[in-house]
């Protein structure tokens, strides 16, 4: 194994891994969502399905999980590690967050 990830990621602290207040942004971004697609709803613009509002919850977890998770710290480091995160934030979430507008 050219890296052991356990000692690789002991160097930093829980903050640093997890980015809460990248987190408390997802949130944040997720409720806007929510609320501007329901008052769209009510003024006779089209409404969001089920789908899309699931589309759009796995997109914003899929750039948590690519900028606020540990795989952002590894991808300062691992090239391969590096290459995940974009795909995930490059090409699945995008994709995804197209999908759930309405």
């Amino acid at each position: 194994m050219l890296w052991n990830t356990s000692e690789l990621l002991n160097q930093f602290d829980w903050l640093t891994l997890w980015s809460p207040l990248f987190g408390l942004l997802m949130v944040g971004i997720y409720v806007l969502y929510a609320v501007v697609t329901e008052r769209m709803a009510k003024r006779g613009y089209a409404s969001t399905t089920l789908l899309q509002k699931f589309s759009m919850l796995f997109a914003i977890v899929l750039y948590y999980i690519g900028f606020g998770s540990p795989i952002d710290v590894m991808a300062h480091i691992i090239l391969s590690v590096h290459m995940f995160q974009m795909v995930l934030v490059y090409i699945l979430a995008p994709a995804l967050v197209v999908y759930g507008l309405p």
